[in-house]
């Protein structure tokens, strides 16, 4: 045994085959906060034995694994969080590129879509936390700042692994390389001129059910039963643009795009993350109006489902990973 610093623990993670059988981790993710690990719920003995003491005895009635896992977004490995969040995947050459993809995730209706495994070395243990069901996504652009992400997951209880952590450098992104933009359609988005935020913020929420059943403490399946996407952004007062948005309920499609153009792959291509909401309605706004410094706004928005296009969000990873995720 070992005393081991917090900077020599490693996640991996995988896509499953199988669903819910552990998968050799395929990335390793270099993160900045992390607290996913096992967990149980306890019942406790209570009957009485003619003592004044309240229990004698308890039982671990279900073992499952939770927690977070917070990085900065990269250009790979990140497509498997977004597989995980919205479950169904399509990939193709980025335009005029042999060597660059285009990998689109769009939400898939399943109610048991794609699964992950978990992997967790450090000096003492090498767990592997098989049916890794993503709870929640959130993704934050601010200015000055690395665009990041905080993941949320349950899973089935660890199993031991054998796993050799191998990193690898992946292109990361920065708010600088930020863009949005709001059109009354997603076809107006090309032409939309892009709105100056300080701070941009997305949320995908999921309702994860781990379903037990007799003859284990381990759930037989981890359901999803709902789906929602929310968010906000800040920028300066300069209208009443977005009050308006709010206070007319009226729905845009909204989009962020970040394309770090630091970096050229392929041909002449640059690594990017491409969000869209087809419709997103305003759904709070305020204003901060303190007597020193610009007067700013922040615009509050909830994903709607879109009958057009059959998705409520759908986003883009353009990397030169030319195989499928």
């Amino acid at each position: 045994m070992a005393d081991v610093s917090g900077r020599k623990v490693s996640y991996g993670i995988a896509k499953e085959g199988p669903r819910g059988i552990a998968t050799t981790p395929t990335n390793w993710i270099p993160l900045l906060t992390f607290d996913f690990q096992n967990k149980s719920d306890q019942i406790w003995n209570e009957s009485v034995f003619g003592v004044l003491n309240k229990n004698s005895g308890s039982e671990l009635v279900k073992d499952y694994a939770e927690g977070k896992l917070e990085g900065k977004v990269t250009d790979q490995t990140f497509g498997l969080l977004l597989y995980a969040a919205l479950g169904n995947y399509s990939g193709a050459l980025h335009a005029a590129e042999t060597l660059v993809k285009d990998h689109t995730f769009t939400q898939s209706q399943a109610n048991n879509p794609q699964s992950l495994t978990i992997t967790r070395v450090d000096g003492n243990t090498d767990k592997n936390y098989p049916l890794a069901m993503l709870k929640s996504l959130e993704i934050t652009v601010v200015v000055g700042e690395f665009v990041k992400y905080v993941a949320e997951f349950v899973s089935k209880k660890g199993v031991a692994g054998t796993d050799t952590v191998a990193y690898v450098l992946e292109n990361e992104f920065k708010a600088k390389f930020a863009t949005a933009k709001t059109a009354a359609t997603t076809a107006g988005l090309g032409a939309a001129s892009a709105i100056p935020m300080k701070s941009f913020k997305i949320k995908i929420a999921r309702k994860v059910n781990p379903y037990y059943v007799f003859g284990s403490n381990d759930p037989n399946e981890i359901f999803v039963e709902d789906f929602e996407t929310s968010g906000e952004f800040v920028l300066r007062y300069t209208d009443q643009t977005y009050e308006n948005y709010m206070f007319n309920n009226t729905v845009q499609a909204l989009q962020v795009a970040v394309v770090n153009t630091s970096v050229t792959i392929g041909t002449s291509a640059n690594p990017a993350l491409t969000i869209t909401l087809p419709k997103a309605d305003a759904s709070s706004w305020k204003i901060d109006m303190k007597a020193d410094g610009i007067v700013e706004q922040t615009v509050g928005f909830m994903g709607l489902f879109d009958f057009a296009s059959s998705t409520e969000i759908s986003a883009v990873l353009t990397n030169s990973k030319i195989t499928s995720y």
